[in-house]
């Protein structure tokens, strides 16, 4: 069996999330990136049941 390590990214957090003018703007950027990673790692997880998510720490919702 092989084993694979995937390295994935997401930038320029900061740029984007100091653009914010209002809390509401800084709320609504984080939560948008937030939800995308939560996305990712679950399709990941999805794939393959032999696939782990290392860090950050993930634990998939019992439905």
């Amino acid at each position: 069996m092989e084993k694979f390590l995937l390295l994935y990214t997401v930038g320029p957090v900061q740029s984007y999330i100091a653009q914010a003018v209002k809390l509401h703007d800084l709320y609504s950027g984080s939560r948008m990136l937030s939800k995308t990673i939560e996305i990712a790692m679950k399709k990941i997880c999805d794939m393959e049941p032999q696939n782990k998510i290392i860090f950050p720490y993930y634990k998939e919702s019992v439905e």
